[in-house]
């Protein structure tokens, strides 16, 4: 596996060797117990993921760049910001489905996430290469979005070395679809809008076969923990008389805040639209045909309902979405 460039060493998660050794551990996956869930046959998908692994050595990243992204430095800053942005997204998920296959109690499920957690990486690995082949690189990112992924991988491997891990597990059953979802209808449909370059097509068309799957797995994860939250079982909050503390800082939602505000005002010429808010929408409200017990999850269902109701309050109010949206984004539509 190709190692992180230098500027995004901050959100490096696995290194060359430990992902070799991941991937040689992962080799022989005869034997293992099998849960089937309702919704997904593990043991397929298991047999999948294995078959369709593939490498970032798999590419000539130093091949011509197509005419169509080639004519304005700007134009390549604004694709080349758009893929480090959803590279940043990748490696936060390295440590939440390796920290999904820490708390998993099915051996199947465990490999599945410990592939899963690879596929990230490679993912995160051959944006960072696609956008340094369009002479972007980290530092060409707002300084609040460094910042951003910087405090939350710092969250996430300190709370995955504590007993909160088991608590960031819970989180990201809930949490992990949501931003799954908006990663693969609205981020990656929007880079593949912006050019029909060659290399960049055949990469995403890898990507997005591997995203199929992450989000078949999303959807059992979630099913399984509304299952456990229908009858009674939830995660122990207490141990040894101690409460556990929170996942996240709080200050890392402000970071989240100013994060994502920047970005959006750097990238609002980006052809990202409504209909991909719409595809977004419309998936996210469709989960419960994948997980029937996905709102038996309270954090799924709080977070679903508070965007449910932000909906309804701005249709009612398209004054005050277009203000809104602007303050947020700098677009008004």
């Amino acid at each position: 596996m190709a190692r992180s460039t230098p500027e995004n060493s901050e959100n490096h998660v696995l290194n060359a060797e430990s992902a070799a050794g991941l991937a040689t551990q992962l080799s022989d996956v005869d034997g293992l117990g099998v849960r089937r869930s309702k919704s997904v046959n593990l043991e397929t998908l298991l047999e999948v993921a294995m078959r369709n692994q593939w490498s970032v050595h798999d590419f000539d990243w130093h091949s011509p760049i197509a005419d169509d992204i080639a004519k304005t430095r700007k134009q390549r800053k604004l694709l080349g910001k758009m893929l480090l942005m959803t590279a940043g997204f990748e490696r936060l998920g390295v440590d939440a489905f390796m920290n999904h296959a820490r708390h998993s109690n099915d051996k199947t499920a465990k490999t599945i996430f410990q592939l899963i957690a690879l596929d990230e990486q490679r993912h995160a690995d051959s944006e960072v290469e696609l956008a340094k082949r369009l002479g972007v690189t980290w530092r060409d990112l707002p300084f609040p979005v460094r910042a951003m992924f910087k405090q939350f991988s710092q969250d996430i491997r300190r709370a995955g070395r504590t007993p909160v891990s088991r608590l960031l597990h819970e989180f990201g059953a809930s949490g992990i679809p949501i931003a799954e979802l908006a990663l693969d209808t609205i981020l990656l449909p929007t880079l593949k809008k912006m050019s029909n370059d060659p290399l960049l097509m055949e990469v995403f068309k890898l990507i997005d076969r591997d995203e199929a799957r992450h989000i078949a797995m999303d959807y059992w994860l979630l099913d399984e923990k509304g299952q456990a939250a229908k009858h009674g079982l939830k995660a122990k909050r207490r141990r040894n008389g101690k409460k556990y503390s929170y996942p996240f800082r709080p200050l890392s939602f402000g970071f989240a805040a100013m994060g994502l505000v920047s970005f959006a005002w750097s990238v609002r010429e980006a052809p990202m639209g409504g209909d991909e808010f719409v595809a977004y929408w419309g998936r996210l409200l469709s989960v419960d045909a994948k997980a029937p017990h996905s709102m038996e999850v309270k954090s799924f269902r709080v977070s679903v309902d508070f965007m449910k109701s932000a909906v309804d309050f701005f249709e009612k109010r398209p004054g005050l979405f277009k203000a809104a949206l602007f303050l947020a984004t700098g677009r008004t539509s």
